[in-house]
């Protein structure tokens, strides 16, 4: 009995593992790994509990504690949508470009990473639309890339952990039962000492 559930187990967990790293090296969206994991740990859990119903609860109350936060990467992926439809990010890249000299040019680069990042509530979103236009720009420049990238990542990943719409953030809050806003001041707070060095730096 014990082997036959351990084998169970392995094969469930086999079947989720094959199909994540099929998705990756097919191009097919996570996504669809993700729904694949999900049926394959449902079936084995109404194989061992014998009702649907109870699975159904199971994955209800899984879902519950984060659906918030899927509604706000809804409300995001919108958002982000609009702004880039109506030209926001190009236009803030447009108008602080003129204002980069090669001098000044990680900290120029930090801030405008920290600035787009704050705004949209992704580090990734940021570091590939303002964050590669900066690493371009230091390649043009003659500007080190190593340091470049860094300002930009930086500056990407400062601005998601003090946005107001961060998920990543509101995740951290809903999975530790804390309040959100009073999380995100505790960690403007916190940053803004290294936030200063770093711009010193």
């Amino acid at each position: 009995m014990v082997r036959g559930e351990l084998f169970t187990e392995l094969v469930t967990l086999g079947i989720f593992c094959a199909a994540l790293v099929g998705a990756i090296f097919t191009g097919v969206p996570t996504v669809c790994a993700l729904f694949v994991g999900l049926a394959a740990f449902c079936i084995y859990a109404w194989r061992w509990s014998g009702s649907a119903r109870r699975v159904a609860r199971m994955c209800w109350e899984g879902i519950a504690p984060i659906a918030k936060i899927l509604g706000m990467l809804a409300l995001i992926g919108v958002l982000t949508g609009l702004w880039r439809a109506a030209g926001v990010i190009p236009a803030i890249v447009y108008y602080a470009v003129p204002l980069i000299s090669p001098g000044v040019f990680l900290l120029a680069t930090f801030l405008l990473n920290c600035l787009v990042s704050v705004l949209t509530g992704t580090s990734f979103g940021t570091a590939a639309t303002v964050g590669s236009i900066c690493i371009s720009m230091a390649g043009a420049m003659g500007v080190p890339l190593f340091a470049a990238g860094g300002a930009a990542l930086s500056g990407a990943f400062f601005g998601d952990r003090c946005s107001p719409i961060s998920t990543s953030a509101l995740l951290v809050a809903d999975l530790i039962g804390t309040d959100f806003y009073n999380n995100l001041k505790r960690m403007v707070k916190s940053a803004a000492v290294p936030f200063v060095l770093t711009c010193a730096v």
